[in-house]
């Protein structure tokens, strides 16, 4: 059972409006922090790989820009358009791992959450509650 309907069931039935109020504010405001925090983190990680890259152009970050049609040499750009060109496959490539590693931590929280959910059901399921019970046998 979802920890939102055992939490509704446990409100007296004068107060249902208000708590599914409060319950729809508090899930919009959560999430709108959740994806503050996740761009936040994505956007830090672009930037550190960006700088990262620009400092070791090694032979797998060439490796990595000539999947973007490039063929950039190791001695460096010799016009100015392919080094417009280096930079921005730079970025795509940043950018990409930035998404990877929100994707990682966003994932790493689903886990979390679930496993709780799981353990929560599981302790309603041990003592045969419903949840207006287990809200009560809570307190």
């Amino acid at each position: 059972m979802p920890i939102s309907t055992a939490g509704m069931n446990a409100v007296p039935k004068p107060l249902i409006g208000r708590a599914t109020a409060l319950q729809n504010t508090f899930r919009n405001v959560s999430g709108s922090i959740g994806t503050a925090i996740l761009s936040t983190l994505m956007q830090t990680h672009t930037d550190t790989a960006f700088n990262t890259y620009l400092q070791n152009l090694s032979n797998h970050v060439l490796q990595g820009i000539s999947s973007y049609g490039m063929s950039p040499s190791v001695y460096g750009v010799t016009n100015p358009k392919q080094a417009l060109h280096l930079l921005l496959a730079l970025k795509q490539l940043a950018f990409q791992a930035g998404a990877q590693y929100a994707l990682k931590i966003s994932i790493i929280i689903i886990v979390l959450a679930f496993v709780a959910a799981l353990a929560i059901g599981k302790k309603q399921e041990r003592f045969g509650l419903d949840g207006a019970q287990a809200a009560k046998s809570t307190k």
